[in-house]
């Protein structure tokens, strides 16, 4: 018999959001509540190695295009270098990001510890010309948490602590952070700053999705949680972008088809880890590795974008089941299994970027002959 939302103990500052994080509550009611205690505390002391290797070696990769080191920049996608919980094609990255974010920027990504709500790590880029020109990180247990607001006396660490609005925080962050960047990097004294504020368990949800589509769906619940009835943001960016507040405001399925143009030109990604990663998971958290990707892979299967774009929250004027209020509906289309790739479920967990996209005939096999490449980031292998 699955868990419940009632086994979940009321401390958890962030229990009423679970049900929203679809992943993580699909983990829960597998594993339970003493399970997860265990494995969040696991990625609160280590998930700062992987959320640097993956800003690492999107910057590698970055740096190996504008080289010209790449010969299929088109074939090869990589983690964005903000937010760096969703995937985008290599050519298009700089592009996008200029779009998005502006000529001269710094991006802050500020993850919260759900226990503690203290700010775990920091990663910041500072972008050029929609390029990644410096970058930076902030470890656990950096002095630069403990720097205090000039005006607020409060330390980095404890803003979420002490400040209740995740927009408030990110604003207020931003006066420590532009004065580090400033005493780091003053020719860019001038240049625009943003943060975003996320809970840990919001970023371990996003990893685990399967699909370059679903992830910007998990993006618009967390960005939207607070119009779908929850009491805040799961994440947000502070100030927001008018580019990606106006996407968000078009709707859930608007906002996925939008950024998934301007990111793969539409195609189906199946969300790749490289294999330093993939070890880590292996080694830290393997009944995750064998729920999401192995059974994703080889049981459950991965959604086509067609049936993604067709999710919607038909309960949310729901009152006393929390978890159904945050369940979404869907037209059923048939699932893409590794076997059909003609792959182990293994390789396939690297990343498969397919010649599929939203428009693809529900009633069209998807095979191997669909493949343009396997891998993400350096490691990728292009097939096409």
């Amino acid at each position: 018999m699955p868990y419940t939302y009632a086994d979940i103990p009321d401390n958890i500052q962030s229990k009423p959001y679970l049900p929203l994080l679809h992943n993580i509550w699909e983990g829960y009611q597998e594993f339970g509540w003493d399970y997860f205690q265990k494995t969040f505390k696991v990625f609160t002391e280590e998930f700062y190695e992987v959320a640097t290797n993956r800003l690492n070696d999107s910057i590698r990769t970055a740096k190996a295009v504008l080289e010209g080191k790449i010969e299929h920049p088109d074939k090869l996608l990589a983690y964005a270098f903000f937010p760096p919980v969703i995937t985008i094609r290599e050519d298009l990255q700089t592009g996008t990001a200029k779009l998005l974010y502006g000529e001269s920027v710094d991006a802050s990504f500020l993850v919260v510890d759900d226990a503690t709500r203290e700010i775990l790590f920091i990663l910041n880029t500072h972008i050029e010309d929609g390029i990644p020109v410096d970058w930076w990180t902030v470890n656990t247990d950096d002095e630069v948490l403990d720097r205090r607001h000039m005006r607020l006396g409060i330390k980095l660490r404890d803003f979420p602590k002490k400040i209740k609005k995740f927009m408030d925080i990110g604003l207020r962050a931003i006066d420590i952070l532009r004065d580090i960047r400033n005493e780091r990097s003053p020719q860019w004294a001038h240049s625009n700053y943003m943060s975003t504020i996320v809970w840990c368990s919001a970023v371990i949800n996003q990893i685990e999705y399967t699909s370059n589509f679903e992830a910007l769906g998990g993006l618009w619940d967390g960005i939207e949680a607070s119009s779908l009835g929850l009491p805040d943001y799961l994440f947000c960016y502070c100030p927001w972008p008018p580019m990606i507040r106006t996407f968000t405001m078009m709707g859930r399925t608007s906002f996925i088809l939008r950024l998934a143009g301007l990111s793969t030109e539409h195609k189906l990604f199946t969300q790749g880890i490289n294999s330093n990663n993939f070890k880590w998971l292996e080694k830290n958290a393997p009944e995750l590795v064998d729920l999401f990707i192995r059974k994703g892979w080889e049981e459950k299967g991965i959604i086509r974008p067609s049936e993604t774009i067709t999710e919607e929250y038909p309960y949310l004027k729901e009152k006393t089941d929390i978890p159904k209020k945050y369940s979404l509906a869907s037209k059923k289309h048939p699932r893409i299994l590794c076997e059909d790739l003609g792959l182990t479920w293994k390789e396939a967990a690297l990343g498969v970027f397919l010649d599929v996209n939203h428009e693809f005939p529900e009633t069209e096999s998807i095979t191997s002959s669909h493949i343009i490449s396997i891998g993400v980031g350096l490691e990728t292998k292009f097939l096409k």
